[in-house]
């Protein structure tokens, strides 16, 4: 999906929003960030939420609403119960099944 604020008279801010499974550790189930795959333009902090964390840090309702329909889909859509990670097969919570 991709949004679009005016910003004064001749900006434009396109957002692209996009939904993501992360890889969680085996051994704590924790997800896991890969630091140094920024290009050099690009100065981005992105960090790990639950999902009404993320939609409450947000500053415009417009964008709230996109994360409340990306929740939406998530929960309700039929996702696989376990993921491959590493050799092992993994739960949601990043439990290792056997």
């Amino acid at each position: 999906m991709v949004t679009q604020r005016t910003l004064g008279a001749q900006d434009q801010k396109f957002t692209f929003w996009f939904i993501a499974r992360a890889h969680v550790a085996p051994h704590d189930g924790e997800p896991v960030k890969h630091d140094g795959t920024q290009t050099d333009s690009e100065n981005f902090d992105s960090v790990f939420l639950e999902p009404e964390a993320a939609v409450n840090r947000l500053s415009f309702e417009s964008d709230r609403e996109v994360v409340r329909k990306a929740i939406h889909l998530v929960r309700t859509s039929h996702f696989p119960d376990t993921v491959p990670c590493n050799g092992q097969t993994l739960d949601l919570d990043g439990q290792a099944k056997m």
